[in-house]
């Protein structure tokens, strides 16, 4: 069945890139057998596709030309996303999910089932875990119209929501390829016009697939309502034809999906038409297109921190050490500043403080143990290294040569290697001479990141931003000290709603100071614990202290982190007579616990509750779960809290995207490090249980003063639970991030 679709749709794919490019101003008949299921899925696509615009048609026309004469077929596929959000092509969504770490943006120009079908849908699809995907939809007429002060012609919407899928188990062999999910469309924000319930049951075979399903609509204009089925064919590789049924709504659907070669990221273009109208969905859009990008969260790292990761063919040498040689191998690798000693039994012992590798503590350990398994076995039988940061002591490895070297290059196993999360648990063996507490415990850094205060689906505009960068000045002391200053440029021309006279110019990035900070970072091993204080001014014009002390298991699965302070900032002034206005608290104060769990030892999902009293005055509680990809995550939340002028709590819910923005390994000169953060985080909430949609401020606000203890502590990745399950990173350190 394989060769005769795939030599069906290369056929029918020349004469649809004929049509889109704008060669042929009506489709040509194909000239194959049409009584094939395949050929007449493939004409039903090529009439589709031939009822779109000529802007369209050529413009996906050049694209497909591009995607089948340049790009791979090789690689990970996209999962395009449906126009209601989860997973699928067209209208009816599939019991796949999205890839662990995938994250999809989608655009199309129609919103079946809106009172005005014809507008802008934009999609963001993310795939959480193995058996649940997240997804975004922002539905919109049009992008800047303020529905308050703009006359906007015609029915118009604006609804931001969200929606989810769950895989269910499927009492069914494997080989059966039966898969089931359930869901929800459009839940959570104030407008709901296309909420809907549904339940699928997908059968896949090689080439194809069948989907079938129930959908309870909860508004007249939820597209997904009543029976729904889709027949998908895949005749070639990146290409999908389907066609479907929904309430007697008949659709058919062409979409060509192409991974960009080498980069896990795949690109597709979708094309659409209705067949059949139905009275249930008397508002469609008759044909539309669709583009989307498909991109792995976490990039390698991520596909790495997969269960059963596998390195494949991929090996390193490691080069010959002299023991007169250990300190210039590893300032080659810009891991200076070794302290070194020899051990009673023969072995070495080398400290070294982590200064290039901000991604991870274990990539500075993985390239030390590189570079020291070259050494003689015969005159050091085993190695020890020992990484801190900030000249806190994190992380220890103890492994002999010939073992460490045998893993290193061919991935056999060295049972013998051993890995000490230093807060939580005593040295392996021996510590290496340690430096003196006012030895400069690092090297200056200037962090870049970006800043965006935003909104979005309001009635004011579809997104409305304002945008900066951030420089943050890092100047490390003694032991566990630090001193930064850190400054905010403001980026001009920000979007309309946020210039002079705007709805949201109040909330602009202010250009100038931010922070001026002294720290000083304190350990207590038996405790497991550690305690931070800061001294300074915060959030440009709070003058103050703030206390930290985090506690984790040895395990490293629970955390606490109790957290307070009091700030004094000046008076507010009245807008016309510019005096102080008493009334208005200058001074913050806040105390806050937070509890974190991992559900497992590889800390890939954990939870988070916060409880207390916030920056800004209010009081309540937020729950976030965190779904970690590699070096990047997302996160899901609720918080609910009151302040203390105001009758009612409000409630939010929102997502949150974490991302590393700077390479694992620093570039620059050797005294001073130019990189980008390592958690750039980006959220999207909207207010939940009230049907108004007006912006509310101020809620939820955790101090942030510097690098609090979590990140400075590799990034909330230091218990013995995850070095022992994540291991696999010391190689893949030695094998991509090594200097020959």
């Amino acid at each position: 069945m394989t060769s005769v679709l795939r030599a069906v749709g290369l056929k029918a794919l020349w004469r649809c890139t004929l049509v889109f490019a704008g060669c042929s101003a009506q489709p040509a008949r194909p000239s194959f057998d049409l009584r094939k299921p395949a050929a007449v899925l493939l004409g039903m696509g090529c009439r589709a596709v031939a009822g779109t615009r000529t802007a369209w048609r050529r413009a996906a026309g050049a694209a497909g030309l591009i995607a089948a004469g340049v790009l791979s077929a090789s690689g990970p596929q996209a999962q395009p996303l449906t126009s209601q959000g989860p997973t699928g092509i067209g209208l009816v969504p599939t019991a796949q999910v999205q890839r662990p770490g995938a994250f999809t943006v989608d655009y199309s120009n129609a919103m079946p089932g809106a009172p005005d079908p014809k507008g802008h849908n934009f999609l963001l699809g993310m795939g959480l875990t193995e058996w649940l995907e997240v997804n975004m939809r922002l539905a919109t007429n049009t992008v800047q119209c303020d529905f308050y002060s703009e006359p906007c012609v015609g029915p118009q919407i604006r609804d931001l929501s969200g929606s989810f899928k769950l895989q269910v188990p499927v009492p069914a062999p494997r080989h059966w390829g039966l898969s089931a999910a359930v869901g929800a469309v459009d839940v959570g924000g104030a407008a709901s016009f296309f909420t809907s319930h549904y339940a699928v049951l997908t059968r896949s075979w090689s080439d194809a697939e069948l989907s079938v399903g129930m959908a309870r609509g909860q508004t007249p204009t939820s597209p997904l309502e009543g029976p729904m089925a889709a027949f998908t064919v895949h005749p070639w590789k990146p290409l999908t034809l389907s066609v479907q049924q929904v309430h007697g709504l008949r659709t058919a659907h062409a979409l060509l999906a192409v991974p960009l070669a080498g980069t896990g990221v795949s690109a597709y273009l979708g094309a659409h038409r209705v067949l059949s109208d139905s009275p249930r969905a008397p508002n469609h859009p008759g044909q539309w297109a669709q583009l989307g990008l498909s991109v792995p969260l976490g990039g390698r790292v991520g596909e790495r921190s997969q269960p059963g990761v596998d390195f494949g063919d991929e090996t390193r040498r490691v080069q010959p050490l002299g023991l007169a040689d250990v300190a210039s191998a590893l300032e080659r690798q810009r891991l200076g500043r070794a302290v070194q000693r020899r051990l009673a039994d023969g072995s070495l012992a080398v400290a070294i403080e982590n200064t290039h590798y901000p991604r991870d503590v274990l990539d500075a350990l993985g390239v030390a143990l590189g570079v020291l398994a070259g050494l003689p076995a015969a005159e050091v039988p085993f190695v020890l290294v020992e990484v801190s940061q900030r000249g806190l002591p994190l992380v220890q490895a103890r492994a002999p040569v010939p073992c460490l070297k045998a893993w290193l290059e061919n991935g056999e196993p060295c049972a013998e290697l051993e890995l000490a999360a230093l807060a939580h648990r005593k040295p392996l063996l021996a510590r290496a001479a340690p430096r003196p507490w006012w030895h400069l415990a690092g090297r200056p850094e200037l962090v870049l990141s970006p800043l965006i205060t935003s909104t979005i689906g309001t009635e004011v505009g579809a997104f409305d931003a304002d945008f900066g960068i951030n420089a943050n000045l890092v100047a490390p002391l003694w032991k566990g000290a630090s001193f930064d200053y850190a400054y905010n440029f403001q980026l001009e021309q920000p979007t309309k709603a946020f210039r002079t006279g705007g709805l949201f110019a109040d909330s602009r990035l202010r250009e100038g100071k931010v922070r001026h900070m002294f720290h000083q970072v304190v350990e207590l091993p038996a405790l497991n614990t550690y305690l931070r204080a800061s001294v300074g001014t915060g959030y440009a014009v709070f003058e103050g202290r703030h206390f930290e002390s985090l506690s984790t298991s040895p395990d490293g699965r629970h955390r606490l982190t109790l957290s307070g302070g009091q700030f004094l900032g000046p008076y507010e002034l009245h807008p016309i007579f510019k005096l102080p206005l008493l009334d208005v608290p200058r001074e913050r104060q806040y105390r806050l616990a937070r509890y974190r769990y991992a559900w497992d030892g590889r800390s890939r999902v954990t939870t988070e509750v916060t409880a207390g009293k916030f920056f800004n005055g209010d009081e309540g509680v937020s729950v976030l779960t965190r779904f970690h990809h590699g070096d990047a995550s997302y996160a899901a939340y609720i918080r609910r809290s009151k302040m203390a002028d105001r009758d009612q709590p409000v409630a939010f819910a929102g997502f949150q995207f974490s991302l590393a923005l700077t390479p694992r390994r620093s570039v620059g000169p050797a005294l001073f490090s130019l990189r980008g953060t390592t958690e750039f985080q980006y959220s999207i909430e909207s207010k939940v249980g009230e049907r108004d949609n007006l912006i509310t401020r101020s809620y939820g606000e955790v101090p942030l003063f510097g690098e609090h203890l979590s990140r400075l502590l590799n990034r909330d990745r230091n218990g013995q639970a995850y070095l022992e399950t994540t291991r696999w990173r010391l190689r893949d350190a030695f094998i991509h991030l090594s200097r020959d």
